[in-house]
């Protein structure tokens, strides 16, 4: 019964954790063991926070609340943030959703296959719980996704991401998680390849 009660639970606040994988990528294993291999999702009142380490101890974090989406990055003790809509190159696009029947358990949760077209180049599966909800878009990428998406899997410049979810709890979220902290920089794109140049 315990199981059963898992499934059918309804979400609405919590976390959810990631384990990040590259099917199609071909480096070194010393160069893949720099990426980041976990994720972790924070969500709450339509409000998602996510939390990954990038390349060389860079902390990147994603928060999407009030309907702007913010990243933050940590790169060698500077403290950045940035609008993904400063960036003119980034197209904004709502993709077309089709479900399917076909569905798949993850981390206690029966997932809905959904195929979502964002143009005739780039398309993705997703597998979502329709009883996880309170992620708001769940980052700016999945708006109008019935529930939350526990695997996908995403192309980044040419690279191939899959993420699945090994954990989701139902837990207090504070309000502060979604907040941008004042010793974070806003930059355009622009700025920040002047930095590291």
């Amino acid at each position: 019964m315990l199981f059963s009660s898992i499934i059918f639970a309804q979400i609405k606040e919590g976390k959810i954790q990631y384990r990040i994988s590259y099917p199609s990528l071909d480096l070194p294993a010393a160069q893949k063991a720099m990426l980041p291999t976990e994720s972790v999702c924070y969500f709450s009142n339509n409000n998602c926070r996510s939390e990954s380490d990038g390349i060389m101890g860079m902390k990147m974090v994603t928060i999407f609340a009030k309907g702007e989406t913010t990243m933050l990055m940590d790169v060698m003790g500077k403290k950045i943030a940035m609008n993904p809509r400063d960036n003119q190159s980034v197209k904004t696009k709502t993709p077309t959703i089709t479900y399917s029947d076909e569905t798949k358990n993850i981390a206690g949760f029966v997932c809905k296959k959904a195929t979502m077209v964002i143009d005739e180049n780039t398309k993705m599966i997703v597998w979502c719980a329709d009883g996880i909800t309170g992620g708001g878009s769940w980052g700016g990428n999945f708006d109008n996704l019935k529930g939350a998406p526990l695997e996908y899997t995403a192309d980044l410049n040419g690279m191939s991401m899959t993420m699945i979810a090994s954990k989701v709890s139902e837990e207090k979220v504070g309000k502060k998680m979604f907040d941008i902290p004042s010793d974070y920089k806003f930059m355009t794109l622009e700025d920040l390849q002047k930095q590291f140049k």
